[in-house]
């Protein structure tokens, strides 16, 4: 069975962004990004034909790592993988098989566990809210967006609060947005 890589990137443009969200801002990044896990995640992408602008790609990749917080590592290992073992269309959100250890200990790292679907996601320009299961584990973000184009998300782990967290750009997202760091600092 595939696991979804829309959980991290769809098109060039991070999935937590949904229909919700504007570009990525990529004022926005992490010197704790691996140098060339989002390149060559994103060459590989635009190689197979899956996505068009390597460096729309590349922008909103980076803006993942640093609300990813202590899980950044695991996620640029995870992407160094899928450039190396990209999907061909039409199965480009897909991970190729020789990944899923790497997706399954970021996974674990966010959110205690491997999480058995992608988020499910609900929202509209003001708020969003995106829910999750992770092997019995209920993550949820509640996020509103301001008028600048900034999140503020109340984080859930098994029906808890157990923080809230701001963002500069516009994002929902359990595994990717920046409930992500909370929750790994949750358990």
């Amino acid at each position: 069975m595939m696991r979804s890589l829309n959980l991290i990137l769809s098109l060039g443009i991070l999935f937590f962004c949904h229909a919700a969200c504007e570009e990525p801002d990529s004022s926005e990044t992490n010197e704790a990004v691996p140098s060339d896990s989002c390149q060559s995640f994103c060459a590989a992408r635009v190689q197979v034909g899956c996505d068009m602008n390597e460096a729309a790609c590349i922008a909103a990749c980076r803006v993942v790592f640093p609300v990813v917080g202590p899980c950044a590592s695991l996620l640029g290992e995870t992407l160094i993988c899928t450039g190396q073992n990209p999907m061909p269309p039409p199965t480009c959100g897909e991970f190729h098989p020789n990944c899923i250890d790497e997706f399954d200990a970021f996974e674990t790292c966010v959110a205690s566990a491997p999480c058995a679907t992608d988020d499910q996601c609900t929202g509209d320009f003001e708020s969003c809210n995106c829910k999750i299961d992770c092997s019995g584990k209920h993550l949820e973000a509640d996020c509103h967006f301001d008028d600048d184009g900034k999140s503020t998300c109340t984080c859930s782990f098994d029906g808890q609060v157990v923080g809230t967290c701001t963002s500069a750009v516009r994002k929902c997202g359990n595994l990717t947005g920046c409930c992500a760091a909370v929750f790994a600092e949750s358990h």
